[in-house]
């Protein structure tokens, strides 16, 4: 008898996005709200029942984007994940591990997150050390900024360095989300530094100044905010409304909109998603990837059908009130 567990692996927007100064660490503090939605990637995993000795994991890629820059299984982040399990969990099984990879990486839709917290939870239900997403957060922050979210997904308040995560109602599930990537990556590194290059140019220092001040009337805008930023009930409450009217924006698209080599490839997407009924449309973290929220899903669907014809990648998909369970089955010989 072997054991098998299989889990998905969705993705997320970044509603809204704000940076703040550097920190002394290197890391910039942050205000996003995230969401996740059905579209991701799959995990499987599998124990053998035997003739497997040793302490090892064993990765498989496919899909789309198998053949991705970065995604190799010697550098994944999902056998970074397991090497992290082990140690901390004393863990010793061999395992196989099966990744079909449908989120284009650099996208900004968290796929590789996303892939590390569901391998984190696959271990922990192989392993039966039941840890659960509270029990694994430690280990997420070790793994990445946005991993400590994809452990219970939907959507949340997420602040600091990306390791706060308080939970949110989640939008409207019959809310259509059309992802769109222009078929290019940006790292997020290099998405940082060009940022801080652009402020620095500008002379700008971040302060609560765009459309969500005012919405929010903040107390202390005009300061420079500090890592909880706006109260996350204040941020929640537009979440409940017609996206049309939703204030929330993000940090890195006036960066992306003046770069030489990218700007008139977003002004076309934008004015695309705009011109084809998005009732808000948005850059998911620092991009590349975009997105446009809809009302009505027959508009939707056309919207699909024509960015479909002109752009890298497009889905047409919906929220997620939380992430999918791993499901573990034994299997006979």
């Amino acid at each position: 008898m072997s054991r098998c567990c299989t889990i998905e692996a969705p993705g997320k927007i970044n509603l809204h996005l704000e940076i703040g100064k550097k920190r002394a660490d290197g890391y910039h503090d942050l205000v996003s709200v995230f969401a996740s939605f059905g579209f991701g990637d799959t995990l499987v995993f599998s124990v053998p029942e035997r003739g497997f000795p040793g302490n090892f994991t064993a990765l498989k890629i496919t899909g789309p984007y198998s053949g991705a820059e970065g995604l190799s299984s010697g550098e994944n982040i999902i056998t970074r994940a397991a090497a992290l399990f082990r140690e901390k969990t004393g863990y010793d099984e061999p395992v196989r591990a099966l990744l079909e990879k449908r989120v284009p990486p650099g996208g900004g839709f968290g796929g590789g997150s996303s892939d590390a917290a569901s391998a984190l939870l696959a271990l922990d239900a192989l392993a039966g050390t039941r840890l659960g997403g509270e029990g694994l957060a430690e280990m997420g922050e070790k793994l990445g900024s946005d991993v400590p979210f994809f452990l219970s997904g939907g959507a949340a308040l997420v602040t600091g360095r990306g390791d706060r995560v308080k939970p949110l109602e989640t939008p409207d599930a019959r809310l259509p989300v059309i992802l769109v990537s222009p078929g290019f990556s940006i790292g997020t590194t290099a998405a940082f530094a060009k940022l801080d290059e652009f402020r620095a140019k500008k002379k700008e220092t971040r302060r609560f100044q765009n459309s969500i001040c005012g919405a929010l009337d903040l107390k202390n805008a005009g300061n420079s905010f500090g890592p909880e930023g706006p109260d996350g009930e204040d941020l929640a409450r537009f979440l409940k409304e017609n996206p049309a009217s939703w204030p929330y924006s993000n940090d890195f698209l006036p960066v992306l909109r003046e770069d030489g080599e990218h700007g008139e490839v977003y002004g076309r997407l934008f004015r695309d998603l705009r011109e084809l009924g998005a009732d808000f449309s948005g850059l998911s973290g620092s991009g590349s990837g975009c997105f446009g929220i809809f009302t009505d899903k027959g508009v939707a669907e056309k919207a699909y059908n024509s960015l479909f014809r002109n752009w890298n990648f497009v889905k047409l998909t919906f929220f997620l009130a939380h992430r999918p369970k791993p499901v573990l089955e034994y299997l006979y010989a």
